[in-house]
């Protein structure tokens, strides 16, 4: 009996020391934070941890996923006109330990190791009650800063809302130990209808007259660019011509150079043509004056030959040649005439041989007179 009681206590005390184990070890899934807080301060913190939980610690586990909070807010602008905003933020604890105990100890982050009244999903990190006061900060930021914006700016520029409200949440978060990952506006628009309507015509008599001054402004500048255009091909046109007519002056210039060329290439011909002529003439006026000059010579030479045989002639004989010189002139000038039937007619006295004697006596006497003046 003692044997199974000490065997039933031993085996209690297995069970209990296996429960409390199981209890005090801690296992955090890759997508959850896990903390342990020990006297208030965080001993260790982490997503996806497991830890050791020693008696006295506080142990918080809950999702690190990223959160959707949707706000619907109606709220008054700058000239207290009345709109309504609507959009969402997407957000998730900061991703160091201090931050993510501030996120607990303040938004009232579900501890997934406790009971999850009122939780639909364990990735979420908050009850409906508190989802619907972080919805109640968001919306008082929105009315804040809607409250400093006016109504033309709020519709032409919703990117400054936008950007203004990036500017608050991140400051709230900060406060909060969360971090904001995106900010969407889903519609902004006025409440009074009437008043939608006045700014829509407004809108649209704006753009009509954009859509009329950007008309006009493209109908000038196309006609702008049309005049630069035909200016543009003007100018193109009036150095096409210039440059043909240059062409053609360059082709007349060289045409012409062409022309003095050949004539005084002609020229030059005719004037080497006319020295050679000249040249020739020359020379042959040259070989005629000396030919000239050599037969004067000649001529000369026989004359004073001549004069030096007939020097040398004694009287008689030079009266025989002068008469035989007679006689054969005589005899050609009687053989030229036209005579058919020749008589002798005799005048006087003497008898044909005494004409004859006479008549060469007589011609002697004539010729007597220059062969004295020869001598001398």
């Amino acid at each position: 009996m003692v044997l199974a009681s000490i065997v039933t206590l031993v085996v209690l005390c297995a069970a209990v020391t296996a429960l409390v184990a199981r209890s005090a070890w801690v296992v955090a899934e890759p997508d959850e934070w896990l903390l342990s807080v020990r006297n208030g301060r965080v001993v260790r913190a982490g997503i996806g941890i497991a830890l050791l939980r020693r008696p006295g610690d506080t142990v918080a586990r809950f999702s690190s996923t990223v959160q959707r909070v949707r706000f619907s807010v109606n709220a008054r602008t700058r000239e207290h006109l009345a709109v309504r905003v609507e959009g969402f933020i997407l957000w998730s604890i900061a991703g160091n330990a201090e931050a993510a105990f501030r996120a607990v100890s303040k938004l009232g982050i579900v501890n997934l190791n406790l009971a999850r009244t009122g939780l639909r999903n364990r990735s979420h990190l908050l009850t409906t009650p508190q989802h619907h006061a972080f919805q109640a900060l968001l919306a008082a930021e929105v009315r804040a800063h809607l409250s400093s914006l006016a109504l033309r700016d709020l519709l032409t520029e919703p990117r400054t809302l936008l950007s203004g409200l990036a500017e608050r949440f991140e400051a709230l978060s900060e406060s909060l130990g969360i971090r904001i990952e995106r900010t969407e506006l889903l519609d902004l628009e006025p409440t009074d209808e009437g008043l939608l309507r006045d700014l829509s015509a407004r809108s649209e008599e704006a753009v009509r007259e954009e859509a009329e001054t950007v008309r006009m402004a493209t109908a000038d500048r196309l006609r702008s660019e049309r005049a630069a255009s035909a200016a543009r091909e003007a100018v193109e046109a009036t150095r096409a011509r210039l440059a043909k007519v240059d062409a053609n002056r360059q082709v007349e210039l060289r045409e012409a150079e062409a022309a003095t060329e050949r004539k005084l290439a002609e020229e030059a011909g005719a004037l080497s043509i006319l020295h050679s002529h000249r040249e020739r003439e020359e020379l042959l006026l040259s070989a005629e004056l000396d030919r000239m000059r050599r037969t004067a010579e000649a001529e000369r030479d026989a004359a004073l030959t001549r004069s030096a045989v007939e020097e040398q002639k004694s009287q008689a004989v030079r009266d025989l040649e002068i008469a035989k010189l007679v006689t054969e002139r005589t005899t050609a000038a009687l053989g030229a005439w036209p005579i058919r039937d020749a008589k002798w007619v005799s005048v006087g006295d003497g008898s044909p041989l005494t004409s004859i004697a006479g008549v060469l006596e007589g011609v002697r006497a004539l010729v007597a007179p220059h062969s004295a003046m020869r001598r001398e």
